[in-house]
């Protein structure tokens, strides 16, 4: 029997509350942690590729071309710019 388990975690940083959905495979089970998010301010972030090595391919919000581009992320110690696919850089990004 698979369960699918939300939480539902409103974290506040500094004076904006951030909004993120993240994708945790745990065991066979796919477990959605969402947390409330009220602005755009990861999408202001210069994308960070962390010290790991892992050769992920991301995407992040540019501020200055105001596109979602490319990047290739290491796997660990990044930072909110950094979206698995265009189509979620863009939902999350699109009103700037």
């Amino acid at each position: 029997m698979k369960f699918l388990v939300l939480f539902l975690l409103c974290v506040s940083s500094g004076e904006f509350l951030k909004m993120y959905a993240l994708k945790v495979l745990y065991s066979s089970f796919l477990v959605y942690l969402v947390y409330a998010q009220g602005d755009t301010g990861a999408c202001y972030k210069e994308p960070k590729t962390g010290p790991c090595r892992a050769s992920l391919p991301r995407f992040f919000y540019n501020k200055t071309s105001r596109t979602c581009e490319k990047f290739i992320y290491g796997g660990c110690e990044g930072n909110e710019n950094n979206f698995e696919d265009e189509k979620e850089c863009k939902r999350w990004c699109k009103a700037i």
